[in-house]
């Protein structure tokens, strides 16, 4: 059922992102990018984002995963649309983010956030690390 599944999405060019963008889903990721751009059937491809990401630890190779989609999916010759339906936090906020205007959709509930832990030498003022805080209890008031 689930490989059932997964060919569907597939052949009509949508993708499900939930995880952390580690190098192997980043690899099958910009692979299936790359067979839907090739595709003859020029269809727009839609990538889903649901996820919290992950706390980054090794920032270089994170940061080098996030340039490698961008780059894909800004020399796509076919329309990428980025639909955010829950929560973006993290890189998968910023994969949000890429593609053109008009093409990046979120329901009204998303939630995006960039975790304040996760650069390196940067300071919060109080204040921020406030409203932080606020929003994550906003968003867990609304998921229950």
């Amino acid at each position: 059922m689930t490989s059932s599944i997964a060919t569907y999405l597939l052949q009509n060019n949508v993708m499900y992102i939930t995880g952390d963008l580690n190098h192997s889903y980043t690899k099958l990721l910009i692979s299936i990018l790359l067979y839907a751009n090739r595709n003859k059937v020029k269809k727009p491809i839609s990538i889903y984002i649901n996820g919290k990401g992950s706390s980054i630890v090794n920032h270089l190779s994170t940061y080098d995963n996030l340039i490698s989609i961008h780059d894909v999916i800004n020399n796509s010759k076919i329309p990428i649309f980025t639909h955010c339906t829950g929560v973006a936090l993290n890189e998968l906020f910023i994969v949000s983010s890429f593609g053109l205007k008009g093409y990046r959709v979120a329901l009204p509930s998303s939630f995006f956030a960039l975790d304040p832990f996760i650069c390196p030498g940067s300071r919060y003022s109080a204040s921020d690390m406030g409203l932080y805080k606020s929003e994550i209890l906003r968003l867990n008031f609304c998921l229950v």
